[in-house]
């Protein structure tokens, strides 16, 4: 199949775009560098053309909600607009998982824009909505951000963050399948608080960190996230690589 990645030159596109080509798909990764603005529509019909799937990954500058409505939601459209025009057999846009129980995050918010966009647009073009957990690379950013000095002030919110390389397995194996017609979740193997994944990043580090846990504290850019919030429920596919495995780079 020829799969066209948007975002493919990004960390999770990229991952997709390596995971299609081991299975001996034809796997194009687009993005701005390579003349193709989803916004303005600039290159988008042309990047299209003779796609059997479009995989969108791609992601604003901006976390602020307006900002990343707009993106998301404009993006979408022409997508889809020329995905119609092609004959694209399945769109495959990559959101979040547990967006719709965390409101206090303009971001999250946006993504559900976006997915409302693909739901009303898609018309003739099948699609699915894969909505993945964090990935294990977004766990030092949160822990950095809420470190100051030598204590790291989190919340005992859990995640069931996946490594990058099931990710792309996942949502390649998700691309070349059926169409859902609606959202399928993706997550790692395990459910782990975030205040326990800090103290093993650390020790990981050989930094000697007091981890500070309550759930008072807002790790996610000053949003309240109830504690299982973020994990997958029970038809949920998940990857292979654990906390410790990742951590170890294996």
């Amino acid at each position: 199949m020829r799969v066209i990645v948007i975002g493919g030159t990004g960390h999770a596109g990229g991952a997709v775009v390596e995971a299609l080509g081991v299975r001996g798909h034809q796997a194009v990764p687009v993005s701005r560098s390579s003349g193709v603005d989803v916004v303005s529509g600039d290159g988008v019909t042309e990047a299209l053309r003779g796609a059997d799937v479009v995989v969108d990954t791609v992601n604003p500058d901006s976390m602020e909600y307006d900002a990343a409505r707009d993106f998301f939601t404009t993006a979408t459209a022409n997508l889809l607009e020329a995905g119609r025009e092609a004959g694209v057999g399945h769109h495959v846009t990559l959101s979040i998982l547990g967006i719709d129980r965390v409101p206090g995050l303009g971001y999250y918010r946006a993504k559900l824009d976006q997915e409302s966009a693909v739901a009303e647009q898609a018309g003739p073009v099948p699609y699915t909505i894969v909505r993945s957990a964090q990935f294990f690379d977004f766990v030092p950013t949160v822990v950095d951000a809420a470190t100051e000095g030598d204590v790291a002030r989190l919340s005992p919110t859990r995640l069931q963050p996946i490594a990058l390389t099931d990710l792309g397995r996942l949502i390649a194996e998700t691309a070349v399948g059926q169409p859902h017609g609606g959202t399928t979740e993706i997550a790692g193997p395990d459910p782990i608080g975030l205040d326990e994944m800090a103290t093993r990043l650390f020790a990981a580090r050989g930094r000697q960190v007091e981890v500070d846990s309550s759930p008072d504290h807002r790790p996610f850019f000053g949003a309240a996230v109830p504690a299982d919030a973020l994990l997958p429920g029970p038809d949920a596919r998940l990857g292979e690589t654990t906390f410790e495995q990742w951590l170890r780079g294996g």
